[in-house]
């Protein structure tokens, strides 16, 4: 069984993260992070889109 690890860092907002279903998303080094400024937009994109209504969401870079 693979571990998946998921990061929330320290860090600016960078605007462009990925959001998304049911996926585990990982960059070019096989991580998946993403900073905390970034996913607090993420949660509040998806409140006021409501894209994925009683889904399991993920987040990543």
């Amino acid at each position: 069984m693979i571990n998946k690890l998921h990061k929330l860092c320290l860090g600016d907002n960078k605007g462009n993260y990925r959001i998304g279903s049911n996926t585990f998303f990982t960059n070019d080094a096989g991580e998946s992070k993403i900073s905390v400024t970034d996913y607090t937009s993420a949660m509040v994109d998806e409140a006021q889109n409501a894209a994925y209504v009683n889904q399991h969401i993920s987040t990543s870079y």
